[in-house]
């Protein structure tokens, strides 16, 4: 019989957002606090032609064409985004999962008006493992 040793590997911190099959978008507490949105309420949503990728643009502003954000003590916070996924007719059933993003300036993907930058999540190609940040 022949053993394998596994070493012991640190846990990594997480700041991906995930995407579940009922249409939330889950915020952990390390993305809040790296992404510093804990005084944003209400994020607008938007989607890509060609439905592949979408932009989060976090507010503070009372807007009702933005999506509510929900903080929990335990986890951080989420989005209840299914109208959006509803409106943009992409299946939840394929889409549950940890995803990574990008920031970008609003600017360069066509937007105005909100803040400088927005998060833009690539919804063709979730994460498999968390993704390592580094802490200042």
């Amino acid at each position: 019989m022949k053993y394998t040793k596994l070493p012991y590997t640190p846990s990594t911190i997480d700041s991906a957002l995930s995407i579940s099959p009922q249409g939330r978008i889950g915020l952990t507490k390390v993305f809040i606090s790296i992404n510093r949105i804990e005084s944003s309420s209400r994020a607008f949503l938007y989607l890509d032609d060609s439905r592949t990728s979408m932009a989060i643009d976090f507010t503070d502003a009372d807007d009702d064409t933005a999506y509510p954000i929900a903080f929990t003590q335990q986890s951080g916070g989420f989005i209840n985004a299914k109208k959006f996924f509803q409106q943009a007719h992409i299946e939840l059933e394929g889409l549950g999962g940890r995803y990574s993003y990008k920031q970008m300036p609003a600017k360069s993907i066509g937007l105005t008006g909100g803040k400088q930058e927005v998060l833009v999540v690539d919804l063709e190609h979730p994460v498999k493992t968390g993704v390592k940040v580094e802490i200042d």
